[in-house]
């Protein structure tokens, strides 16, 4: 309990000292309340681990797919600019996607890069 407790109050940015506080103002005849707010912060933390890690499956899926489109149409991109696209959000992906079907090269696909692909547009 204590370990979950902690890993909790980490993910939210609270000190032990807050969750003490906080456990402190507790009745204690009133163990229930506090481990359902214990069960409810682990499922918090339980559904946020879910959401990051299928985002980030996401991304990945997709980075995989662009990199192979874009062997097919200019062969080899090398594993740098193949590094550079897999670092890119998935949001960034979808747009490359789309701005690809334009590229006659992969200086095209380089110049994208450098340009769009990079932090100069928010996501």
């Amino acid at each position: 309990m204590r370990a979950v407790l902690i890993y909790w109050s980490k993910a939210r940015g609270l000190t032990r000292e807050d969750v003490r506080r906080a456990l402190a103002q507790q009745d204690p005849k009133e163990g229930e309340t506090t481990m359902s707010a214990i069960e409810e912060w682990i499922q918090e933390g339980i559904e946020k681990g879910w959401q990051e890690g299928t985002e980030q499956g996401l991304q990945e899926g997709a980075a995989s797919s662009v990199i192979r489109l874009l062997r097919a149409r200019f062969g080899l991109l090398g594993s740098r600019l193949e590094d550079e696209i897999r670092d890119l959000s998935y949001a960034r992906l979808e747009e490359l996607i789309v701005a690809s079907v334009d590229f006659i090269n992969v200086a095209d696909l380089t110049t994208w890069i450098r340009e769009c692909g990079t932090n100069n547009h928010p996501e």
